[in-house]
Order: C-alpha cells, then structure tokens, then sequence
C-alpha cells in the first residue's frame, strides 16, 4: 500500500512534469527541476501549469505560420536561368530524368551550373534585432489576465530564440523590474512567471525602460529591436509615452501592443504609435 501511494504521488508529478516541458518547450528533466523549486516556494503548481498550457498553444500558432513560409521563395518567379537547383528545374529538364539516354546529359549540365531552371527574386530577409517585452503586472491583472500576458510573451520568447534574439521582460506597475528571460532556462523562465509587482499602473515608466534597454543593446551592436507592450488598460501617463517613442523611433525601434481584455482608443499613444494592435479576450478569456 506504501508503495502503490508513493508509485500515485510519482505518476502525477510525472504528469504534470510532461504538460509543462511540453507548454515551454523543455525537456522532462528541466520540468522536474522547476516542480522542485515551485514546491520549495510556496508549493503552489496551478498557475505554472496553466500559463505552460497557453505559452504551448500559443506557440504553437505561432510556430506554425512560420513554418507555412516557403523557404528560398520569398519572392517571385521572373525568368529562366542556368543553374543547378533542383528544385528550381523546368518541368522540360525534370522529364529527361525519366529517359535513360538523356539522363547523363542532364547530370553534366547540373555538375557545370548548365541546367534549365526558374530565376527567382525577392526581399532579403532583415536580421532580427532584440526583443524587449513590457508586461502589466498592476493589480487589475490579477488571476486569468496575468496568465494570459505571461503566456503570451514566453510564447513568443520561444519563437525569438530560434533567431537567437536576445530577449529582455519588464515587469512594470507604477515602478519597473528589469530580466533577462532565456525560454531554456528553468529558472529564469519561473523568475518571469512568479513575479508580480501589484500597484498601479505607469505605462510611460515602462516604455522608458524598454527604451532605455533597447539603447543599451545598441552599443553593443544590438540594433533593430521590438518592443512589445502587454497591457489591460490605459493611464494618465501619456506625454511619458510620447517621449519614450520618440527616442525609439530614433533607435529604429518598433512599438507592439497586446491589449489584455480591455479597449484602447486609436488615438492613444501605445495604439496609434504601434505597427499592429492585438486584443485578447475582448469575450473573456478562456
């Protein structure tokens, strides 16, 4: 009977340690270490769970746009050219395969660059700077909200990483906490997740910060970042936010707000300086 309770108690750790390397993309080892520390804190695994299930479907989507990209094709057909690509080959060089007689020809033509194929053209794609992620944690984004923002922001923590993107959170109420979150790092990943600072809310004190971190990146050759604004609301900090996006349109940063079941106008600072603005939950969050 001990040992049936023991082999009950160890299966549902086992469980729980899969659902969560699944959500942040670890292995079962790291998922065990994070169930031992999660117990030493305060023994409370709900919550982990939870935002790894979330941070794993948001990923997920994520994840599987990228992969609908066509590698190499990024632009458009324009001509015919010698080569020896051969996924680019016309359909008249690929018929030869069949044939035993002409197949050596094509074979020389592709050894000597000599083989019909289609010239494509396109866009470079531009090298990914830092990402710096700012996330509410005033005390209107308690319980499903927080989640949802924590979730969020490792999810796309996961997509940065295989950029090999350096990743910066700020943690922000009416002050700022600043981290480094590396998605395959136990530890760091439940730093982010535990934090939670309450107060109020000062959305031009985290733009600064972010700001202030995308500039510290760029003297060490970090350019191009993002900054992404996770937030439930709005505040009266709105010349703060100006200023904060005037610097980083000098530093070629770009602004992205998550709005966390709440409405922002167009005409505020965090929307109308933003390339895309995304809602959640705007129906509950579920």
């Amino acid at each position: 009977d001990a040992a049936r309770k023991i082999w009950i108690e160890f299966t549902k750790q086992a469980d729980t340690a899969k659902e969560i390397a699944y959500g942040f993309g670890w292995d079962d080892s790291a998922a065990w270490t994070i169930l031992r520390d999660v117990r030493q804190v305060s023994g409370d695994m709900g919550q982990v769970k939870r935002i790894a299930a979330l941070a794993g479907r948001m990923f997920a989507a994520l994840n599987g746009s990228a992969v609908k990209r066509v590698p190499g094709m990024a632009g458009e057909v324009y001509s015919v050219e010698q080569g020896n690509s051969i996924e680019r080959l016309l359909p008249a060089e690929l018929a030869l395969l069949d044939s035993g007689l002409l197949e050596l020809p094509l074979l020389n033509r592709l050894a000597t660059r000599r083989a019909a194929q289609y010239a494509v053209r396109g866009v470079q794609k531009r090298t990914r700077g830092p990402l710096v992620v700012a996330i509410d944690e005033s005390g209107s984004m308690h319980a499903t909200r927080i989640e949802w923002a924590k979730a969020a922001a490792l999810a796309v923590a996961r997509v940065a990483q295989k950029d090999n993107r350096v990743m910066k959170v700020v943690h922000f109420s009416t002050s700022c906490v600043v981290q480094d979150l590396r998605p395959s790092d136990p530890a760091s990943v439940l730093e982010m997740v535990r934090t939670f600072l309450g107060g109020g809310t000062a959305i031009g004190t985290a733009l600064e910060a972010c700001v202030a971190e995308v500039a510290a990146l760029e003297t060490k050759g970090a350019r191009g970042a993002d900054i992404i604004c996770i937030t439930d609301g709005v505040d009266g900090t709105t010349d703060a936010q100006e200023h904060a996006l005037d610097i980083a349109d000098k530093l070629s940063a770009r602004l992205w707000t998550v709005g966390i079941e709440c409405e922002i106008k167009p005409d505020y600072p965090i929307r109308r300086r933003a390339v895309t603005f995304t809602e959640l939950g705007r129906d509950g969050l579920t």
